[in-house]
């Protein structure tokens, strides 16, 4: 018994290490951190009877260049139907949906189906099913790198030899803004010493953030008062 104990604990904390820790729930505070951050945002319209979307968990979000992709430059959060409350703006307008009336808002005819905002909030397209990782890395470099407004089309875009991961960005934000990227955000802290060029970091320090940018950090908030 206790060897089989030792296993399943060594079996979960596998998994949870190989879960993307960025991964939210919440509609709103998923678009308000992408509007922060100044990165896009990928709705999952999920169901959790849903095979294809369990088979997306544990095949496509747990890849080491999907998770690199999604934490330089998106804010991704998996929604399922239910009663939760959805603010959307779009041309000035704002529309509140509950969750189940979302997916009928965004004609989601199956799950998974993935919806792209861009960083203002808009929506961009969507990517109805289950996605392989290989497949999901090249629509998030395609839509990261937003060679769509530049007349390149997906299918042209595969072919080529493409290594882009993201853009650096160093973003001032008060400090009501800042702390609420540093409450809401899985990636979000600040800077101890130990750098990593995914993780989102937040300091008050000018200097600082200039060089984490020059190191090569994707995102770094300066508070600013």
């Amino acid at each position: 018994m206790k060897k089989i104990m030792v296993l399943f604990s060594v079996l979960v904390i596998a998994t949870l290490s190989l879960a993307y820790i960025g991964k939210l729930d919440d509609f709103n505070v998923g678009m308000k951190l992408a509007k922060l951050e100044k990165k896009q945002l990928i709705v999952m319209f999920s169901d959790p009877s849903c095979f294809y979307c369990t088979k997306f968990q544990k095949e496509t979000l747990v890849n080491d260049k999907v998770q690199e992709l999604l934490k330089a430059g998106y804010i991704f959060v998996e929604i399922y139907p239910g009663e939760e409350e959805a603010t959307i703006e779009v041309n000035g307008k704002t529309y509140n949906f509950s969750y189940s009336e979302l997916y009928a808002a965004f004609e989601v005819r199956g799950t998974p189906t993935f919806w792209f905002f861009d960083e203002n909030g808009t929506p961009i397209t969507n990517l109805p099913g289950y996605a392989p990782a290989d497949i999901f890395v090249k629509v998030l470099q395609y839509m990261g790198e937003k060679a769509y407004m530049k007349g390149i089309t997906f299918d042209a875009y595969t072919k080529q030899n493409i290594d882009y991961i993201g853009e650096s960005k160093l973003i001032k934000l008060t400090k009501k803004e800042a702390d609420f990227v540093l409450e809401n955000d899985p990636l979000a802290r600040t800077y101890t010493g130990e750098f990593d060029r995914y993780t989102i970091w937040v300091t008050e320090n000018e200097a600082l953030a200039s060089e984490l940018i020059s190191k090569g950090a994707f995102r770094v908030i300066l508070v600013i008062e």
